[in-house]
């Protein structure tokens, strides 16, 4: 529904209202899709752009054939299909719809809105299946001939035996026949029914696994990047910590400085990458979840993808395991520089008291020999000491590599064992696998051989039924002969009352082609002044094409047949609009109210054309850079003097940024504001509000914009003239169709 509103200087703005719909949920979508959308079969002579937002064109009847859609609307419907299918079985099966529960998320709530909709399936089952019972008695009774008066073959000859075989037995068989059908037809229904779950289990662990192993995968990635950014950082405080301890000169301060931010970086990376690895450990084991459950189901248990999920988790653990270890190595190594830094700042420090104890608390007094001598005889012991204790530090260390190197033999026996487990439980799952495969094979060849065998022996039992028909052949035919010969007589009167009914059908056909016919006519005279209002429309919003501005110039008496069309002069590009309004009077009939809709036009409009907002603003650029060098001069104008002052002014003052959300003082008002607000305005689309600033302009800047300004309100009229004729013109399709 359209609404109209009036304006300042006759404007009349069109609103169509928003739909309030349930946004993205999946009821809307299917609504949204089901909807019938009308196209238009006739080529339109409006050429140009198409993007601004116009009244519908009106309805036309629906095209005889399908037009092909782009890949997005296949996408779209196969994504609906799909989503159709799972909710519809959820629908049906409710063991399904709680599996489906389970593994999606919001799934529940989705479910719960739409199966409000539906009726329950335990009712609407039972009328199916009464529905589907009746169907074959339906169809038996509609394709025989009416028997209500003619005895049956039973009745009519009941004496009549043929060899050893009697009807009796011939219609048990036939039952016995029908019974057989219907129970492999049932047995055949419940193992669909059965591949069918299994599939979609298989289908929705699939996508599952899908899903998780892509975020298992960028969250091991993310935790090995910043395992390995922790590592290097760690390396390199290490180094700066050597650096430091090996340097004693002046550059010492820096290379403290240059440690402490290493250690800075350090602690921050370290904390990254245990929150990185944290979340990459949950999300292996949500993925190991994941993998057991389908494992422990027995429907998906033997897909392939559960193989290859627990490969890949496998491999990841061992990436993440990997990373952590050379992180724990680097932390390792630097704990020892760590240590080795402590205890080399604690021997300097005995060593200095060691020494201040044998030399004079004098630095400036010299050294006696007997100082000397002491001081030579303590570096001695202290050599001798330090010697013996690299030895014992040597072999305490030769003994702690053993002991290291003995544990870590028996932790890489552990590991290999561990190792040789989990490739023993993937050969396990993989021979399990295979031997599934195997009892597959076999079963659907056992199947096979077991169908071949009821197909012969079917066959078998056809043969003997056709023996039997072909015995009693002969004797229905002389019963139905005389059977025949009594319905064609009923039928014959029937035929003749059936042939009076169509003869009233016809009727009612002829009538309803001709008012059919009538509503044709009627959208054809809509859809031609659709046409006429959109080429009008097309013509105000994005200008003439150069055919049109040649054909109009050639058609002017004042100018000769070599003129050439400037494309920067904008009168030159303006194209009358006299004949498309003519077309659109001609198409709506002399409506009075496109009549008077058409008397209120400008006579420049259709005498000489409008801008185009394209066209305005190209123009509105000029008129903004001179409105600013005479933003100075007033009504009664000035002196050279003022008119320098003012270019100058326009020079130095610069455009203030604005936003839609700004307000607008009118007291504070000046010539810089009110055309930066219409520079902004008119960038942002809105033409409306850029006049409105404009008009606002008073002295010389006035004058200057007093064209643009009277430009934009023409063309500001005419737009609002043409949309309300496409609004006309809409209704009346829609009035013409319903």
């Amino acid at each position: 529904m359209w609404r109209v509103t009036a304006g300042v200087s006759r404007r009349f703005t069109l609103h169509k209202p928003s739909g309030s719909g349930l946004s993205g949920t999946l009821l809307n979508e299917c609504r949204l899709c089901s909807t019938r959308s009308y196209e238009s079969n006739k080529q339109q002579d409006v050429k140009g752009s198409r993007s601004y937002s116009a009244p519908p064109p009106p309805p036309q009847l629906p095209p005889s054939s399908k037009e092909g859609g782009n890949l997005f609307f296949k996408l779209l419907g196969f994504t609906l299909i799909g989503t159709g299918g799972i909710i519809g079985y959820a629908w049906y099966d409710e063991k399904f719809r709680s599996t489906v529960e389970q593994r999606l998320p919001y799934s529940e709530k989705t479910f719960k809105y739409i199966f409000q909709y539906l009726p329950s399936s335990r009712e609407s089952t039972p009328e199916r299946t009464e529905s589907l019972a009746a169907s074959p008695e339906e169809i038996k009774q509609f394709s025989l001939v009416k028997k209500k008066d003619t005895p049956s073959v039973e009745d009519a000859k009941p004496e009549t035996k043929i060899g050893a075989v009697t009807g009796e037995q011939v219609v048990g068989g036939q039952k016995d026949e029908e019974a057989g059908k219907d129970e492999q037809t049932e047995t055949k229904e419940k193992r669909d029914d059965k591949e069918l779950d299994k599939a979609m289990e298989n289908a929705a662990l699939e996508s599952i696994l899908r899903a998780v192993l892509a975020e298992t995968e960028s969250a091991v990635v993310i935790a090995v990047e910043m395992q390995t950014a922790a590592t290097k950082a760690t390396h390199d405080h290490t180094k700066k910590l050597r650096q430091v301890m090996d340097s004693e000169g002046e550059d010492s301060d820096n290379e403290w400085l240059a440690a402490v931010a290493a250690f800075s970086a350090k602690s921050g990376t370290l904390a990254q990458a245990e929150s990185a690895t944290e979340n990459a450990r949950l999300q292996l084991e949500k993925f190991r979840t994941v993998i057991t459950d389908g494992r422990s189901n027995a429907d998906t248990r033997d897909n392939n993808i559960l193989l290859n999920s627990e490969e890949k988790l496998t491999a990841l653990t061992s990436d993440l395991n990997q990373a952590i270890t050379q992180n724990a190595k680097a932390q390792g190594e630097a704990c020892v520089m760590t240590k080795y830094r402590e205890l080399l700042r604690k021997s300097r420090d005995q060593l200095k008291k060691e020494l201040r104890s044998i030399t004079t608390a004098d630095k400036d007094s010299k050294m006696t020999e007997q100082q000397l001598n002491s001081l030579i005889a303590h570096a001695h012991r202290r050599i001798e000491q330090l010697q013996h204790s690299l030895e014992e530090h040597q072999k305490g260390e030769q003994n702690r590599i053993e002991a290291a190197l003995e544990k870590q033999r028996q932790l890489d026996e552990e590991m290999a064992k561990e190792r040789i487990k989990k490739e023993h439980k993937i050969l396990d799952a993989s021979f399990e696998l295979v031997a599934d495969q195997w009892e597959l094979d076999q079963r659907v060849e056992f199947e096979l051989e077991l169908r071949q065998q009821l197909s012969r022996q079917a066959a078998a039992h056809s043969d003997h039924l056709t023996n039997v028909l072909k015995v009693n052949e002969k004797k229905l035919t002389e019963n139905f002969e005389e059977i025949l010969a009594n319905s064609l007589d009923e039928q014959r009167l029937q035929f003749q009352r059936d042939i009076t009914g169509w003869i009233a059908k016809l009727k009612g056909f002829e009538s309803a082609l001709d008012a059919r016919a009538e509503v044709r006519e009627k959208l054809r005279k809509s859809q031609e002044l659709w046409l006429a209002c959109e080429r009008l429309h097309s013509i105000v919003k994005n200008g003439p094409d150069v055919s049109d501005i040649l054909l109009s110039l050639h058609g002017d008496d004042n100018h000769d047949n070599d003129h050439a069309v400037d494309p920067e002069d904008n009168r030159a590009r303006m194209k009358p609009l006299l004949d498309e309004f003519i077309a659109v009077l001609d198409a709506s009939a002399n409506h009075p109210l496109v009549t008077s809709i058409l008397d209120s036009v400008p006579d420049e409009a259709i005498h000489r054309g409008v801008c185009t907002e394209q066209e305005l603003k190209q123009r509105f650029q000029k008129v903004h850079r001179s409105c600013r060098r005479v933003a100075l001069i007033d009504e009664s104008g000035g002196s050279l003097y003022k008119y320098i002052v003012s270019y100058m002014q326009s020079l130095l003052i610069l455009s203030v940024p604005l936003s839609h959300s700004d307000r607008v003082d009118l007291s504070e008002l000046d010539v810089y504001t009110i055309l930066d607000h219409a520079k902004y305005h008119l960038d942002q689309g809105d033409l409306e509000s850029a006049l409105r600033f404009m008009n606002l302009l008073t002295g010389e800047p006035r004058k200057i914009a007093s064209d643009w300004i009277k430009e934009a309100r023409l063309l500001l009229e005419t737009r609002q003239i043409t949309d309300i004729l496409l609004a006309h013109a809409s209704v009346d399709g829609l009035g013409a169709l319903f």
